[in-house]
């Protein structure tokens, strides 16, 4: 991982793409607070994510090894890009606190298998999966903290992407990435990298319990 991001090429690239992400939270500060343009930016990377990792996994399925391998380095790229910013968020604006050391955690774990070979460690399909799961959050705290519709409004909103969030999580977090999880370690000679992330799976399954305990 460390000889990847100590590439001059690839290091600038990444440091581009952390540029666009906190660019892309300035942007938004003159309109919303803070944490709701951290929210978005979050969002942004989550759907970019998705895109492009899905992109990578069709031109996989398909057989197109230079265009797959072009695609994963963009998805690699922008996603170190957001875990970076998204690090110093954290320790600049942030308390000390264990929600916020998960995060950090999940950001190093996360940095940490996306640099491993994705044909082995099927990082893109983690990344696909787990950041898909993720986007209902992006609207539910939306419409928890903003304030320019409203009350009713919101909270109908609010109910919505409550469930929505809920069994998009439930169904991709506990069958999806529990088979994904089972084959990898299955396939793999080097588990190690695999017990890294093995964490951020743990933590999903008990995140689901409790947004279905929140319903």
């Amino acid at each position: 991982m460390i000889q990847s991001l100590l590439k001059p090429t690839e290091l600038l690239d990444k440091a581009v793409a952390f540029g666009f992400f906190n660019m892309a939270h300035k942007a938004n500060k003159p309109t919303w607070s803070n944490a709701m343009s951290n929210n978005f930016t979050a969002l942004t990377h989550a759907s970019l994510t998705v895109l492009g990792s899905g992109c990578y996994l069709l031109s996989k399925y398909y057989g197109d090894p230079i265009l797959s391998n072009k695609l994963y380095y963009g998805v690699k790229t922008i996603s170190t890009g957001y875990f970076t910013y998204d690090m110093l968020y954290i320790l600049k604006h942030g308390k000390m606190s264990f929600l916020n050391a998960v995060y950090l955690y999940h950001h190093f774990a996360s940095l940490y298998i996306i640099h491993k070979n994705p044909d082995i460690y099927n990082a893109a399909d983690i990344l696909f999966w787990g950041e898909l799961s993720n986007i209902p959050m992006y609207f539910v705290y939306y419409y928890m903290k903003n304030n320019i519709h409203s009350d009713k409004y919101n909270k109908e909103n609010l109910a919505f992407w409550k469930k929505i969030q809920a069994y998009m999580y439930g169904v991709i977090r506990w069958p999806i990435l529990s088979y994904l999880t089972y084959s990898t370690l299955n396939k793999v000679e080097d588990p190690r990298p695999i017990y890294v992330v093995l964490p951020i799976y743990f933590m999903g399954i008990f995140w689901t319990i409790n947004l279905f305990k929140k319903l």
